[in-house]
């Protein structure tokens, strides 16, 4: 297959998966560039509904991409409190990918995040349920805070916010 030269956007994700072994295929390439479209988190299904406009697409193939972009560490998934679907999204990051089953927080850390893990928040919109990135987070203080008066070692944390979109005022 083609390599993408270096002013194609999808150039250094397709690059990471080539590197971990993980081959690049036209699905795998649709997918991603939905992503790279816009910055919004996808559920498999919203995902499927959007390339499935004027042309065929089988739900289980974007299942298989957006498991193997997600094993690679391209795109993280999360779910939101209270909610039943899975979402993913793109990482966008110059780092290495922190590596599926490694910890967001170190050891003895009193809230540090470690420097590999991309670590963010959401806001949510109460009206349309529209999904932003936060790239923001607790200080470390609050955390160790948290970590005093509970007697817990913090290993990881989710944090939302809700509100209304500016489309939706």
């Amino acid at each position: 297959m083609k390599r993408p030269d270096a002013t194609d956007p999808a150039a250094p994700f397709l690059d990471r998966l080539r590197q971990g072994k993980v081959k690049v295929t036209p699905n795998r390439r649709k997918v991603l560039g939905r992503f790279l479209e816009g910055d919004k988190p996808w559920t498999l299904q919203s995902l499927h509904r959007s390339l499935s406009e004027g042309e065929d697409c089988d739900l289980s193939s974007v299942y298989r991409a957006l498991s193997a972009l997600h094993v690679a560490g391209l795109l993280e998934e999360f779910r939101l409190p209270g909610e039943k679907q899975t979402f993913y999204s793109l990482i966008r990051h110059s780092e290495p990918p922190r590596t599926p089953g490694t910890r967001a927080l170190s050891p003895r850390s009193k809230g540090q995040t470690q420097s590999n893990a991309h670590h963010h928040h959401h806001i949510v919109c109460q009206d349309c349920g529209k999904v932003s990135h936060l790239d923001i987070c607790l200080p470390a203080g609050v955390m160790g805070k948290v970590e005093d008066a509970s007697g817990f070692r913090i290993t990881e944390h989710h944090l939302e916010f809700r509100g209304i979109c500016g489309k939706c005022k």
